[in-house]
């Protein structure tokens, strides 16, 4: 009998030790995957690779990357003010050692990271003569939509849009209807609304209209046209869809309340390319940024207003990045970049270094910019 009760006793505890991570992961998969990847990082930091003669300081922020950033799979990149090229890697392509190793190939999704490539794009223009900061949308736009423009449109400028300052409003990152920009640009000319012009209010739609000027005067779709101008696909960048292809990192959405690996982001992809369509490998991006702060003559790093405030962050933005001063060091032009399931930096110093970070998790309380701020932090005080 006794026998019988503790064979009773023993599968009644064996069932509940089973039965309850069962429950918790069939219910909150995403708070499992969360207590899981502390016990991930130890891994994660011991597979970091870097490069001959990389910066100490190099693999230290990569580190911290993987604490601060919750990213199990990273690569970070610089190029010193001589053009040597550092980088170090982090993680595995997919699952934890079962897949290839992250490598300095590997493509991540750059999100926002595509605004500065759109930006040096119209910059190219205005260099060139064929558009000018003082431009208005309607004109540029007004006649390929085949209207004249809402008088609510009537002020908005190619320098305002840049800005992010021209008001516009509007939404991009719809799923389950097509945006106006660039599906329906006669429609969006014709009622779209502006709302405290002049003031900054971050416009992932005013890229998307930036994207389609540039379409315009180049007389070719927003990909080919980026790609004629910086050949993307020399530099091992693509324009990125739904579904993570091979060569692509597989994304981490344990971060994420709303997406997962069931709905990683059902966006109109062709209309996210200008404001967050791009990726590609650190080591790329960081030398595209090099080549576009050569090009531009260094106008992609300017557009801020005289006396702005560089210690506050987020507050000081100009054609492309942000001014900042991490405890009131030196001066960093940083912009950031965030999917589902991806994030990004990239940060130029004043001797045109520049600095990039990517990760394959949703940064924690990404808009309040408290977890990038420790890295800016972490490079104020390193010898970047």
């Amino acid at each position: 009998m006794n026998s019988i009760k503790k064979i009773i006793i023993c599968s009644l505890l064996g069932f509940f030790v089973l039965a309850v991570p069962f429950h918790f992961w069939l219910t909150d998969r995403h708070a499992v995957m969360r207590q899981v990847f502390n016990f991930q990082v130890p891994f994660a930091k011991l597979s970091q690779q870097c490069s001959e003669y990389s910066p100490p300081w190099l693999g230290e922020i990569s580190a911290v990357g993987v604490d601060e950033l919750k990213a199990l799979a990273t690569q970070v990149a610089f190029i010193d003010k001589k053009g040597g090229l550092s980088h170090c890697e982090t993680g595995w392509r997919s699952a934890m050692f079962f897949s290839p190793r992250v490598d300095k190939n590997t493509r991540f999704r750059y999100g926002s990271l595509t605004k500065p490539v759109t930006a040096s794009a119209i910059l190219a223009l205005i260099n060139e003569g064929k558009v000018d900061y003082q431009d208005r949308l309607m004109d540029e736009l007004g006649g390929r939509a085949g209207l004249p423009g809402h008088s609510d449109l009537q002020g908005v400028t190619i320098a305002q849009l840049l800005r992010h300052r021209s008001g516009v409003q509007g939404e991009i990152f719809l799923t389950r209807e097509k945006p106006d920009c660039p599906n329906d640009l006669a429609s969006f000319m014709a009622t779209g609304a502006v709302r405290r012009a002049g003031e900054f209010e971050y416009s992932n739609m005013g890229y998307c209209l930036l994207g389609e000027v540039v379409a315009n005067k180049k007389g070719l779709p927003y990909k080919q046209a980026i790609e004629q101008l910086y050949g993307l696909s020399d530099r091992g960048m693509r324009f990125v869809g739904y579904e993570t292809e091979n060569d692509e990192v597989e994304r981490d959405f344990r971060f994420n309340d709303f997406y997962g690996v069931n709905n990683k982001g059902r966006f109109d992809y062709e209309a996210v390319a200008a404001t967050a369509g791009l990726s590609g490998s650190a080591s790329a991006y960081a030398r595209l940024i090099k080549d576009i702060i050569h090009q531009t003559d260094q106008d992609i790093l300017s557009g801020f207003d005289a006396g702005c405030d560089d210690r506050s962050l987020k507050s000081c933005y100009g054609y492309a990045f942000y001014l900042y001063s991490p405890a009131g060091r030196q001066r960093f032009f940083v912009k950031e970049g965030y999917m589902p399931g991806s994030a990004g930096l990239v940060v130029v110093n004043d001797k045109n270094e520049v600095f990039v970070w990517l990760g394959n998790s949703d940064t924690e309380n990404a808009a309040s910019g408290g977890p990038m701020e420790k890295i800016l932090m972490e490079l104020g005080v390193s010898s970047f």
